[in-house]
């Protein structure tokens, strides 16, 4: 499940958003800008951004550094970080790098290095990073940011707090919960004592909060958490906000897994409609709500509906993110789903393959989203009846899901499960197979309740070691 990601829209005025929404006809980015409506100074120089972001030639680069706006270097540094942003909000993250990278080379210039506004830049580069799937450069930088704020201003500081939310975000990311879970805290725990929660970092660290429960499968916490943010993002933001929407999309994701899955979808489909309202055809938000949407139609055997969810989402993603981004491997876990459910196993460990190639270049080695890939991978060498193939990738994916989640985790147990299953049908370590099973069952349906499907074929694995048995 793919829960999304958005930041403080007050860093970007929503009319400057709007204007830079993608759209159809620029959805594979040109790096041409459209006119905006400041200053002609500066609308001069916003013309370009480079069709390759790993030139770097001084003859064909922008150089805003060396502009001034009516001697004011430090208007400029901070219009060409709020236009970063608000690219950054519409999902244009070339086009927000470059421009925050800009007002970061004036600020260390004015200010130098040890100041919070340069600060400012680098956790906004951060942002940047990690949407952009560049999690390693993400963390470096926003532990930089946060460095320098601890200096500046204290640890207790509202720039602190910033920082530690958006640490909080990439740690969750890499699928780092005991990371994410403490930067997370402390920032929550900065905002309470000094402005009393009542600021838009709140609900987005307490968003990331949830998300840290809803993964360790405590959906009661998530969903108590989740009916406090949506009313304070309705307070915040109106209830046609693209922020509002998002968080109502992780709501939805919560819902799913709790079984309630009409409501659900409908928070889905008021989600997907502020945003394509809201944010364009073509931003990265829009097109994870369509796969995770995908997702539930799946679990209702809405296969068709599931499909054209999934389709529509990767020819979105590979034209906004690129084929290498990690979300495109998400995407392909879902399509695999789908050929799994429709007993394709064949094309379901091809499609796997191809997205284990994409994450395990971007992600780290136990990151949930390659050990979702390797258990799925796994499952269905298993249905295809050849055990001794799955063995290994099940075996990785269980050390994966225990290192982070632990063994009490349903994505545990259900490759744990797998796994056991694999030696079953090889006759070996036979005396280890029913002991796991019945934990793994217990656990998925502790969690999942006694008709999840995955529950039932464990138990239908428990019949084949004792047969007669009832489990």
């Amino acid at each position: 499940m793919r829960i999304l990601i958005v930041d403080d829209s007050e860093q970007a005025p929503d009319p400057l958003r709007s204007l830079l929404a993608r759209s159809k006809e620029e959805s594979s980015s040109s790096g041409i800008f459209a006119a905006l409506s400041i200053p002609q100074i500066l609308k001069s120089r916003l013309t370009r951004v480079l069709s390759n972001p790993d030139t770097r030639s001084d003859t064909t680069r922008t150089d805003f550094a060396a502009l001034q706006i009516e001697n004011s270097p430090e208007l400029l540094a901070s219009l060409l970080n709020t236009l970063g942003l608000a690219y950054l909000s519409s999902g244009r993250l070339r086009e927000a790098e470059h421009f925050i990278e800009q007002a970061l080379e004036i600020r260390q210039k004015l200010y130098g290095t040890e100041h919070p506004t340069t600060a400012f830049s680098i956790n906004c580069l951060a942002r940047v990073y990690r949407d952009a799937g560049r999690l390693e450069e993400a963390l470096r930088r926003l532990e930089e940011a946060l460095a320098i704020d601890t200096r500046t201003s204290g640890a207790d500081s509202l720039a602190s707090a910033g920082d530690l939310g958006v640490l909080a975000s990439i740690r969750l990311e890499r699928s780092e919960l005991t990371e994410a879970e403490y930067a997370a805290r402390s920032a929550t725990k900065i905002l309470e004592q000094a402005v009393g929660g009542h600021d838009p970092w709140m609900p987005y660290v307490l968003d990331i909060l949830a998300r840290i429960h809803q993964w360790r499968s405590d959906y009661s916490r998530a969903n108590e958490l989740y009916k406090r943010i949506n009313d304070l993002d309705s307070k915040l933001y109106g209830c046609d906000h693209p922020i509002y929407a998002v968080r109502l999309h992780n709501y939805a994701t919560v819902l799913e897994a709790q079984g309630e899955l009409e409501d659900a979808k409908a928070k889905y489909k008021d989600a997907i409609r502020i945003l394509e309202k809201s944010s364009g055809d073509y931003h990265p938000n829009l097109v994870d709500a369509l796969n995770n949407r995908g997702a539930l139609l799946l679990t209702q055997k809405d296969f068709e509906g599931a499909r054209a969810d999934f389709n529509d989402a990767l020819e979105r993603n590979r034209k906004i993110r690129g084929s290498d981004h990690p979300l495109i491997g998400y995407t392909m876990i879902n399509q695999a789903q789908l050929a799994f459910e429709e007993a394709e196993y064949a094309d379901a460990v091809e499609t796997l393959d191809d997205a284990l190639k994409v994450l395990r270049g971007k992600l780290p080695t136990q990151h949930a989203y390659v050990a979702a890939a390797l258990t799925l991978r796994g499952r269905s060498l298993v249905q295809a009846n050849k055990p001794a193939d799955a063995e290994a990738s099940l075996e990785e994916a269980a050390s994966a899901w225990r290192a982070e989640f632990g063994e009490r985790s349903p994505e545990f147990a259900i490759a744990n499960a797998t796994l056991a299953r694999t030696w079953f049908l090889q006759e070996k370590r036979l005396h280890e197979v029913e002991p796991i099973l019945r934990t793994s069952l217990a656990i998925v349906v502790a969690v999942r309740g006694a008709d999840d499907p995955t529950a039932q074929l464990i138990r239908e694995w428990l019949k084949d070691v004792q047969p007669g048995d009832p489990c």
